[in-house]
């Protein structure tokens, strides 16, 4: 009856399927119908743990990303970042912010990938993650 609990069970199931080879298609879509209520929720402050909320934004756009479906998945992981800034976890805002490097590109948006990989770097450091660090200020430099 948990709504968290289920949408944390189905990005969890449709990455799952999406490393096998299935369709993932009909798990996105159940995602996506349940995002919108728990993130005005996240809003208000009237969700438990909203880092759940935080995977399943950053699942569904890892997914998108496969696809190709670059602004859908740059949408998805805004919500991700917001939500992760908040949250203070800084390992998954800083992988968001290379995730949304890699959308910003493949949208022709060198500006805004480069900040992406350059914010990203920043955390990275931040964190103690040095070798993911230097990987995205190589990214940033290179669009340069």
């Amino acid at each position: 009856d948990n709504p968290l609990w289920m949408l944390e069970l189905k990005s969890y199931l449709m990455i799952a399927r999406f490393k096998v080879g299935m369709n993932v298609d009909p798990d996105l879509q159940s995602i996506g119908e349940t995002l919108p209520g728990l993130y005005k929720k996240y809003r208000k402050n009237r969700l438990p743990d909203p880092g759940v909320l935080s995977l399943a934004y950053y699942y569904s756009a890892y997914i998108r990303i496969k696809q190709k479906q670059w602004g859908p998945a740059l949408l998805d992981l805004e919500r991700a970042r917001e939500i992760d800034g908040t949250i203070d976890n800084s390992f998954g805002l800083a992988k968001d912010l290379m995730a949304m490097g890699q959308c910003y590109r493949e949208l022709d948006s060198k500006p805004d990938a480069a900040q992406c990989y350059m914010r990203a770097s920043e955390v990275y450091r931040l964190i103690g993650e040095i070798k993911m660090a230097e990987a995205a200020l190589i990214k940033a430099e290179a669009l340069k």
